[in-house]
């Protein structure tokens, strides 16, 4: 039989200024992943907006990045590129990347996140990282608020505009009026890259009809896939709190290992505060992030959650995001509304990793019940998996996770 040797793709083959590529070999990024190679290699050839659906972990938040230091004349001291996140905790991470990258590079960056009307940025700054609010309430010079401002002529040179989970903007109307204006701000040279999960054919056609009629738009795709996850669900509708908590415990039977980092997700703070004094009886290290840890503190927990100095990250943002290599994920609460393939897409998240992750959904209403059957069904369907969740029971949880490590 015949087999074709496919070549492996290097940094090098991407033209990466040689800095850059020494600074991605220092942090242990061999190679590419498919996405970052197939999407720095457009980049190299076209000026067209670019759509790039991938799950989680295969690369987006690295990708852009690097797709900034290649965009980004440190000479010219104006802003060159913006990088737009909706996660406060994903502005971390690509700052953390940012600071490894440019650790030998001239590059200047700032951060703009929140609403704080008559933000300043450092005149030099070349590179902005912030949460789409952050800049369209500060930036663009209308806005679906009906405020008037000017763009600063520091904006005038822009040439990307990147912009992370793209598809959340269709949850909000005043997000996605806001940020049509800010396409509309930009000059057309400015090129535009969206990273989303997958879109369905209907909001393409729509996205392109009415925020880019006429224009040419490259789409980039990577398959999701839910290799080396396992799914769970606890039924806790008829259990009290302490049985809920000893999942925790039942969880972290691991914990001791290197290469241990739990997710633990809820909605209320009642129950962040709950899970912390749960984690704190075992003595374990954590990272807490809520709605009102400020930007130094969410820096600082969000660092010793990745660094592994703390193996458990505890939030109750809206929408829990999945933005490193974890062993597993503890859903406490899982969201008002999860849609089937939004789940699926931000658990897919493992496959460019090596280290087996399981999630465990804690069900605690009927509404909780309809969505992992929900859930279910669609990969049944859709993915031809036709039994994603293993129930588990105070009985027999232990068991159940044994014979999956092994």
């Amino acid at each position: 039989m015949n087999q074709t040797t496919k070549h492996k793709q290097t940094w090098n083959d991407l033209n990466i200024s040689q800095k850059v590529q020494q600074e991605l070999l220092k942090a242990q990024y061999m190679n590419p992943t498919d996405i970052q190679f197939n999407l720095l290699q457009k980049l190299k050839e076209t000026n067209q907006t670019v759509i790039c659906e991938a799950p989680d972990g295969a690369g987006k938040s690295i990708a852009s990045v690097i797709a900034a230091t290649q965009h980004i004349n440190v000479k010219l001291q104006q802003i060159q590129v913006i990088i737009l996140v909706f996660h406060q905790n994903h502005i971390f991470q690509i700052l953390n990347y940012v600071e490894k990258l440019c650790a030998s590079s001239d590059i200047k960056y700032d951060l703009c996140f929140g609403l704080a009307d008559g933000y300043t940025i450092k005149i030099d700054t070349q590179l902005i990282i912030g949460t789409v609010e952050g800049i369209v309430q500060n930036f663009i010079p209308k806005t679906a608020l009906g405020t008037v401002r000017q763009v600063p002529n520091s904006m005038q040179h822009m040439k990307l505009l990147m912009i992370h989970d793209f598809d959340q903007i269709f949850a909000s109307f005043q997000q996605k009026e806001a940020v049509l204006c800010l396409f509309q701000s930009l000059k057309l040279t400015t090129q535009k890259i969206l990273f989303t999960y997958q879109l369905d054919n209907d909001t393409r056609v729509r996205m392109h009809e009415k925020w880019f009629p006429g224009k040419e738009i490259t789409y980039l795709n990577q398959e999701m896939s839910l290799k080396n996850t396992t799914h769970y669900y606890f039924d806790a509708r008829s259990k009290n709190e302490a049985q809920k908590l000893q999942l925790i415990q039942n969880l972290s039977v691991n914990y001791f290992e290197d290469d241990f980092k739990m997710i633990i997700y809820c909605r209320t703070t009642m129950n962040l505060n709950i899970i912390c004094k749960k984690l704190e009886e075992l003595k374990y290290k954590y990272s807490k992030i809520d709605f009102e840890t400020n930007e130094f503190s969410s820096k600082v927990q969000f660092n010793s959650f990745l660094s592994g100095k703390n193996k458990f990250y505890v939030t109750n943002t809206p929408k829990y995001k999945i933005i490193f290599p974890v062993t597993t994920i503890l859903v406490y609460e899982m969201p008002q509304f999860n849609s089937p393939i939004g789940y699926i897409q931000r658990s897919a998240n493992v496959l460019t990793h090596k280290t087996p992750c399981t999630v465990m959904n804690v069900v605690s209403s009927d509404a909780d019940k309809k969505q992992i059957e929900a859930i279910a069904l669609y990969c049944q369907l859709s993915l031809k998996i036709p039994h994603l969740f293993t129930e588990v029971t105070p009985n027999n949880v232990n068991s159940e996770l044994t014979k999956k490590q092994k």
